[in-house]
């Protein structure tokens, strides 16, 4: 499992490996589930998701807890373009636990490929409420709520976090908060703080038109 799980320090060959011999060793007692959902975990690593899929479908018929076995296979079939088979699994991972949070990340990313942003917003809310506090998931939440113009929620979700999240993005999310509130001198300084520490390739043709806008309030 440990060579499965850090992104710079992995060897999900040998993992494989290791996990096969585990699995062939406690054929006669019963394999764990875990075993097999490591060992699709592996897979999906060496880009073998065939043997993958099969490694979660073994999973799924001795887990006790089949949630993190579906949200697995859902997200697998979601990289595949998949997106039926990916909404099934979503569902029934979420039928099976509705508190189990990775899940609704899973159903927020299929909602966003489909531009669904008021369902995307609620799956995101439901992670947050079950998972432990992800400060970058609030921020997308705010950004969310603005797009579906609840300006008011979108402001108290970006002020709860605020302080927390180092993307700058955070201040351009304030200016136009704070445009839509008439509170042009705030919007401003957001904007000019935004410009000031963003990376120039994430400048974008409307950051002139919110500070011409600004300028006009």
């Amino acid at each position: 499992e440990a060579l499965t799980i850090y992104d710079n320090n992995n060897d999900p060959a040998l993992a494989v490996s290791y996990l096969n011999k585990a699995v062939e060793k406690a054929e006669k007692e019963g394999v764990p589930a875990y075993y097999y959902y490591t060992l699709g975990d592996a897979y999906r690593l060496t880009k073998d998701a065939g043997n993958a899929m099969t490694a979660y479908d073994k999973a799924s018929l001795v887990a006790k807890n089949k949630a993190s076995v579906f949200y697995r296979m859902a997200t697998l079939w979601l990289a595949a373009k998949q997106y039926k088979k990916a909404e099934e699994n979503i569902n029934k991972a979420l039928s099976t636990d509705a508190t189990y949070a990775p899940a609704y990340k899973a159903q927020a990313d299929f909602n966003r490929i489909f531009q669904r942003h008021e369902e995307t917003t609620k799956s995101l809310v439901n992670y947050t409420k079950y998972a432990d506090e992800d400060t970058s998931t609030a921020l997308e939440i705010a950004k969310l709520y603005f797009i579906n113009s609840d300006f008011e929620e979108s402001k108290a979700t970006l002020d709860k976090v605020f302080d927390k999240v180092s993307d700058p993005i955070k201040y351009k999310l304030r200016a136009y908060l704070q445009y839509n509130d008439n509170d042009f001198a705030g919007a401003k300084t957001n904007l000019e703080n935004y410009l000031s520490t963003v990376e120039p390739s994430r400048i974008i043709p409307s950051d002139s038109g919110l500070d011409a806008v600004i300028y006009a309030g």
